[in-house]
């Protein structure tokens, strides 16, 4: 019979699979990469991430404010732009009512009252920052002048505006209502008139009177 095992009979080591061994060194190297990184330079890292954010920060809130402002400022510009737009309505006819006063009388109460009037009211328009649009012996310009009617004329440059129909209103840099008004245009040439006429006109006067061929002729 066999010898048995005592009890003080060396165990040989259990070996571990070549996986785990593979496995333990692949965490040894990674522990070790990790207490590589310097904790001074991380820290720096996020400070830097941090200001960054911060600059960020203060910068939108900065164009924030400014873009408020703005937007306070023409609201506060532009707010009387609908009442300013009817006014100028009333100051038309104002300003018709001053055009029927005949020239040199200023001995009614009544014209003196309408003139006084329209000065104020040209006055407070302006304080609110309304103003007229210049346009008589101005170039057209189609952004603030609006052209009705074209008369030939030579002694000023075409494209002119020679009358003024109705005036044109301005709120700061808003058009409230574009100037009404007559351009001039070069004259048509003499000779191409008369050319134009040659060709409107009948070929045959005869005709056009309404006579026939002569008895002459038809014999």
């Amino acid at each position: 019979m066999g010898r048995k095992r005592e009890k003080n009979d060396a165990v040989p080591p259990e070996t571990k699979p070549e996986t785990e061994l593979e496995a333990e060194g692949t965490t040894e190297g990674t522990d070790g990469d990790q207490a590589e990184v310097d904790p001074i330079e991380a820290m720096r890292a996020e400070r830097d991430d941090w200001k960054d954010r911060y600059h960020r920060a203060l910068a939108d809130a900065e164009n924030a404010r400014k873009r408020n402002q703005r937007e306070r400022t023409e609201t506060r510009q532009y707010a009387v732009t609908e009442i300013a737009r009817d006014l100028v309505n009333v100051l038309d006819n104002l300003e018709r009512a001053v055009a029927g006063i005949p020239e040199g009388q200023t001995d009614d109460p009544i014209a003196t009252g309408v003139r006084l009037v329209l000065d104020q009211f040209l006055s407070t328009l302006k304080t609110h920052g309304v103003e007229t649009i210049s346009a008589l012996g101005e170039p057209f310009d189609p952004m603030s002048h609006e052209a009705i009617q074209q008369e030939d004329r030579d002694d000023v440059a075409p494209g002119t505006v020679v009358e003024e129909l109705m005036t044109g209103y301005r709120l700061a840099d808003r058009l409230l209502r574009a100037s009404v008004v007559k351009v001039a245009r070069a004259p048509v040439p003499a000779t191409e008139t008369a050319e134009e006429d040659d060709a409107e006109s009948p070929k045959n006067d005869g005709d056009a009177a309404g006579g026939g061929p002569s008895a002459t002729e038809k014999e």
